[in-house]
């Protein structure tokens, strides 16, 4: 049975056990194969950072989801004479700064030349 080995921030950093090979210890990422001589890691850099790519979409998505109550408040408002255009267009700025950030973050992560990199990136 493999045991995670993990850092003060309660992140996995390697595992110890006994496995098939016998006693085992060894750090890296979550995600390193056995292969029947050595630990591997089977990704390359290209599908670490499409991996996190996708990431940063998602989270980005989520981001202008989570601003739809405040443009549908701010409609509302508005038919009801509440609120101006101008209020409206506070709400989607917002939700367009989100895509830039993302758009950004995408095109520095796309930068990074190792995966170690691409792990510890964040936006």
């Amino acid at each position: 049975m493999l045991f995670a080995i993990l850092n003060e921030k309660n992140i996995c950093i390697g595992y110890s056990g006994k496995g098939n090979q016998g006693d085992i210890e060894y750090p890296g990422f979550t995600d390193l194969k056995w292969n029947g001589t050595e630990w591997i890691n089977p990704k390359s850099l290209s599908e670490y950072k499409y991996d996190r790519v996708l990431q940063v979409k998602s989270e980005a998505a989520q981001r202008i989801s989570d601003l739809d109550w405040q443009l549908e408040r701010v409609n509302e408002r508005k038919a009801i004479g509440k609120n101006t255009q101008s209020d409206v267009d506070v709400v989607l700025y917002k939700r367009e700064s989100i895509r830039i950030a993302s758009d950004e973050a995408e095109a520095r992560l796309n930068a990074l030349t190792t995966i170690e990199e691409v792990k510890a990136f964040n936006w």
